[in-house]
């Protein structure tokens, strides 16, 4: 009995070890085609063209100038008539901002000269949007307050409210539009300086606003008939 589970356990331990023998030639291979795989790739890639060693000190990683596109922005922010419109132009600032600073960083000379300025632009952008934030929630107030004066047939309030309301609305378009009037005509200028044809594509984009925003002019007066059209059932006038 004692001779048998000793042929038994030797068998087993024979079977075990070939097992465990394969086991560590197919890792084995596996490991040498993972090597030959790895130099086949690196030997593809030395060999491709124009490609910059980690040691070279005569190729530099340049990055191209992002679109100047502040003014659209600017055309959008100057549309928007609540403050989820306003969040949404402000993501879309934030977010060329964040590549206007990353092809800065990559750039050099000019380019990062130019960059730089669109960066300033853009960051003013982003600060009139954040303003025009707590302008609208003034609004809001104000307009709340004056349902209430003529829900409690207080009329001389009301009116006085909703003065207050156009007053502040008719500013708040005119400067918003003016600022956008100035920041098409920046865009055109330096459109011109890169010897950009009137017409091109990337001029149409500063100097105008989307298809989907209102199509309006650049003027106060396009402005305060835009708003008059938003849902607030008020006079809005120049």
């Amino acid at each position: 009995m004692k001779v048998q589970t000793t042929a038994w356990q030797q068998t087993t331990l024979e079977r075990i070890n070939r097992t465990a023998g394969q086991e560590n030639e197919q890792q084995d291979k596996q490991i040498e085609d993972i090597k030959e795989k790895m130099e086949e790739a690196q030997k593809s890639f030395s060999a491709l063209p124009n490609q910059t060693s980690p040691t070279s000190g005569n190729n530099k990683i340049k990055a191209s100038v992002p679109d100047d596109n502040v003014a659209q922005l600017a055309s959008e922010l100057a549309n928007c008539h609540t403050k989820l419109d306003v969040q949404q132009v402000s993501g879309k600032a934030a977010r060329a901002l964040a590549s206007l600073r990353m092809s800065g960083a990559l750039s050099e000379g000019k380019d990062k000269e130019k960059i730089a300025q669109i960066i300033r632009r853009m960051q003013k952008l982003i600060k009139r949007a954040r303003t025009k934030l707590k302008n609208l929630t003034k609004e809001e107030d104000l307009e709340r307050r004056q349902k209430r004066a003529e829900e409690k047939k207080r009329e001389q309030e009301a009116r006085t409210l909703q003065n207050e309301l156009r007053n502040k609305r008719n500013k708040r378009h005119k400067d918003e539009w003016d600022y956008a009037r100035k920041e098409a005509a920046h865009g055109n200028q330096s459109n011109a300086a890169d010897n950009i044809l009137p017409g091109s594509q990337s001029q149409s984009a500063l100097s105008t606003p989307p298809a989907a925003e209102i199509s309006a002019p650049v003027t106060a007066e396009a402005a305060v008939a835009v708003e008059a059209a938003a849902p607030v059932s008020l006079d809005v006038t120049v």
